[in-house]
């Protein structure tokens, strides 16, 4: 046998092995996980044991949903009697590592193989009891529990504070005078930071926008007395701008977990595509100005401090663009599935233009101070746009007060995408 063959056969040997002891390992924690998960079933009306898979490999969800698990137990003044274990499976992708580190001095969080296997277990036994469920257990939209009546329970230490300043000293923008956050989602971060990277994404490639249509930011942020700080952990291009006020951080190099949540938790304004890291100001309470929204649906799913702007419609079909009323008889529309359905439709995404963000921005801006800002004619237009909404979508009984403002600006300027 030559040493080439000697060689392979070792390898061989070694894979083997590795396997075998691989399903020995596994037998040994199904084994020891159907063991505790009888002992849970058994002891359950004594104690309960509940589990929780925590979403850790998205910034959003891990953000919001321990604070709205939390916060719906505080209202409730929860049993004594029971626990509650956030599981996640060893190995999977951790978004933030900040989050999880903070949320285990609140929620007791382990990526125990075994326990990840007592979860499944239960939950395909139907053991409803032992698992907790988003919605079913505790409410997840924003405006159930309105982040300003509970306390924001992961902000960051005093020294992490005084390091996170300590490092900003460096950027060329202000950031003790005041500044807004930009976070604009492109194809960038799930092409390339994700276990399995998406080259192209044609489900959700309705939520990428283009960095350049907010330039005119910058100087609106100026004229203010605030700096523009664009966010982003991976993004697809640099935002240039000549303006002293505006500073391209996610390209910077300088970026960490800790400096993205100092600026998330203390800008003044966040403006967004609708991303989940843009849940950390929302559950910190801080106004978001949340552009190019879709689906329809989510419109409603956000607090009564948002400005929110949806998208509209061109039909390739019918040549033109579609007014609201229109676009919310199309099924690819109420049944919102990602941007293929929208295009076997003949439908076309009508984005922001520069003048129309620059608008928006500067409503956010006034409307900081309250809903009062609004005038009688900006009041109605807001009740029309609603009362529309609401003929196609669920989105509940709340007062007026107690919703998102839909940018006065945009639906003065689209008046017959309205009314119409």
């Amino acid at each position: 046998m030559n040493l080439r063959s000697r060689v392979s056969s070792k390898n061989k040997f070694a894979w083997s092995l590795s396997r075998l002891l691989n399903c020995i390992r596994g037998l040994i924690i199904t084994v020891c996980a159907v063991a505790v998960a009888i002992v849970l079933i058994i002891v359950s009306p004594l104690y309960k044991v509940r589990f929780h898979v925590l979403p850790v490999d998205e910034v959003g969800p891990l953000i919001k949903y321990p604070h709205h698990f939390l916060w719906y137990s505080e209202r409730l003044k929860s049993s004594r009697r029971s626990a509650v274990i956030w599981v996640y499976k060893r190995g999977t992708f951790i978004a933030n590592h900040l989050l999880v580190r903070k949320w285990k001095q609140h929620i007791r969080i382990s990526d125990s193989r075994i326990l990840w296997q007592v979860n499944a277990i239960v939950e395909r036994l139907r053991f409803a009891n032992l698992t907790l469920q988003i919605g079913r257990d505790y409410p997840v939209g924003f405006p159930e529990l309105p982040a300003r009546e509970f306390e924001f329970l992961v902000p960051l230490t005093d020294s992490e504070i005084m390091s996170a300043k300590a490092r900003l000293a460096a950027i060329p923008v202000s950031v003790e005078s005041g500044f807004v956050t930009l976070t604009v989602r492109d194809a960038a971060y799930k092409r390339t930071h994700r276990i399995s990277p998406l080259q192209n994404d044609v489900k959700e490639a309705y939520r990428n926008n283009n960095i350049e249509d907010f330039t005119a930011l910058c100087g609106e942020a100026r004229r203010t007395g605030l700096s523009l700080i664009r966010m982003g952990q991976i993004v697809e291009q640099k935002f240039e701008s000549e303006d002293q006020s505006c500073y391209d951080y996610a390209s910077s190099g300088l970026r960490s977990e800790l400096l993205d949540h100092y600026l998330m938790t203390h800008c003044q304004l966040c403006v967004t595509t609708s991303l989940g890291f843009d849940a950390l100001p929302g559950m910190a309470g801080i106004p978001r100005l949340v552009v190019n929204l879709v689906p329809y649906l989510v419109l409603s799913d956000h607090y009564a401090w948002d400005v929110v702007v949806p998208v509209r419609f061109f039909d390739s079909s019918l040549g033109r663009e579609l007014t609201l009323s229109e676009t919310l008889q199309r099924q690819s529309i109420r049944v919102f599935r990602g941007s293929e359905e929208i295009a076997e439709d003949g439908l076309t995404i009508i984005r922001m233009t520069s003048i129309e963000l620059a608008e928006s921005f500067r409503d956010s801006l006034q409307l900081r101070a309250g809903k009062e800002a609004l005038t009688g004619d900006e009041s109605e237009l807001q009740v029309i746009f609603w009362n529309i909404l609401a003929r196609t979508f669920p989105i509940g009984h709340r007062p007026l007060a107690d919703r998102p403002v839909v940018a006065p600006s945009y639906l003065r300027r689209h008046l017959e995408w309205l009314i119409k």
